[in-house]
């Protein structure tokens, strides 16, 4: 996450890595921190980095506005609007900067980017141009969009599926497969003694909720209550297990806080199970809500953000 000047302001005619992470590089700044208000244009109120705003569909704002170098045409320096993955939340009215800044030398594009957020490599970028001027940051709305542009940036992406291994020829079941919200598998009753019997592993993937960790609820029934399983699950943190006495047809293990792309290896065990009907394990994922979450523009319980000093 970065503000005002922390992209980078070099002259090279070729962006560095810091500018390709955030995708601008700096030219020049013709619409001073001293320069009147301008008007900056919300594009997406949906988003929750945009809750302060969300109300309308611009605000009037006094600070220092870049120009990007790809005003210039530049070759291989694109304005964040051009760039893959990248979503625009804010962008500069250029007709409300400062006199005479557009029939100059250094005209602003047409509704430049002023806030974007954006995928790269392995994560996330969120960059807003204003916060050079002291007075913006004791804007409550922009206040709002630092604290929830953080609780995005530590979400999981939609896009960072987890990896499910090849199965294993050594077991004739799916032997990993993904979990969402629910699944469940028809595990064999094996042989009475036996142990951890036609295993299932699951792999706990939360992308679609962006959540971080969740809670599994983990469940064995099987149809006869003369027979005896006991649940078992393997993790790469701990084992669990579950064994209710024989005549109680279901076994149930909690697991909190299971982390996003968890692999969680499910089994019943046949204790005394002589009919070897097999068990049915199912599973439920719960994501787990980020704390503190996303902020509404009336939430006013999380600490203001400070601005750095050098």
């Amino acid at each position: 996450m970065a503000t005002s000047a922390s992209t980078p302001c070099s002259t090279a005619s070729t962006a560095g890595p810091s500018a390709q992470l955030f995708g601008a590089q700096f030219d020049s700044h013709p619409h001073g921190a001293a320069a009147p208000p301008a008007r900056v244009v919300v594009e997406d109120r949906t988003d929750p980095t945009m809750a302060g705003w969300s109300d309308g569909e611009s605000f009037q704002m006094a600070d220092e506005y870049y120009r990007w170098r790809g005003a210039r045409g530049v070759p291989g320096i694109s304005l964040p609007r051009d760039l893959p993955g990248t979503e625009v939340l804010l962008s500069l009215d250029e007709t409300s900067v400062a006199d005479g800044v557009q029939d100059g030398a250094q005209p602003y594009e047409d509704n430049q980017p002023i806030a974007w957020k954006r995928t790269y490599g392995e994560g996330r970028v969120f960059y807003n141009n204003m916060g050079h001027n002291e007075s913006t940051w004791s804007v409550p709305a922009f206040q709002l969009s630092l604290v929830n542009a953080i609780d995005w940036l530590a979400g999981v992406r939609q896009d960072q599926t987890c990896p499910v291994p090849a199965m294993r020829e050594t077991n004739a079941t799916a032997d990993f497969r993904a979990v969402h919200t629910t699944d469940s598998q028809a595990l064999n009753g094996g042989i009475p003694g036996n142990l951890a019997w036609g295993a299932q592993t699951w792999v706990v993937d939360l992308s679609p909720s962006r959540a971080r960790a969740a809670t599994v609820t983990i469940d064995l029934d099987w149809p006869l209550p003369s027979d005896d399983y006991d649940l078992s699950v393997t993790t790469g943190w701990g084992y669990y297990g579950s064994d209710n006495p024989a005549g109680t047809p279901h076994e149930q293990v909690v697991i909190e806080d299971v982390p996003h792309c968890g692999i969680l290896q499910v089994a019943g065990d046949n204790m005394l199970a002589p009919s070897m009907s097999g068990t049915t394990a199912s599973i439920e994922v719960a994501p787990q809500p980020r704390k503190p979450g996303p902020v509404s523009a009336t939430d006013r319980t999380h600490p203001r953000p400070r601005r750095a000093t050098m």
